[in-house]
């Protein structure tokens, strides 16, 4: 499903796409999980009158681009997820 939003001046603008059996949010190269995305635009939202506003964003990477495709980011979810959950504490991973 394509994320869009209406700009001022040039209508709708997609700048992304959610896929829902992974709950995930692809933007360009870049996947984040919708819960994370939710949260951040609540924190926007809440910072909206301030002067200035700095917030880092847990995104992942898809370094090359034949591998944006459902299977890949789903077995990214999964290791994201088992490392979230504490099963690679010991591991060191490889880029």
């Amino acid at each position: 499903m394509p994320l869009t939003f209406e700009s001022l001046s040039h209508g709708t603008i997609a700048f992304g796409f959610f896929n829902i059996e992974s709950d995930m949010l692809l933007c360009d190269r870049y996947f984040l999980f919708a819960e994370n995305f939710c949260a951040n635009i609540v924190a926007l939202v809440e910072n909206a009158g301030d002067t200035s506003y700095r917030a880092a964003w847990e995104v992942q990477t898809i370094e090359k681009a034949e591998d944006i495709r459902p299977d890949y980011v789903l077995d990214m979810k999964k290791q994201i997820m088992l490392k979230s959950i504490g099963i690679f504490d010991n591991i060191e991973f490889l880029d």
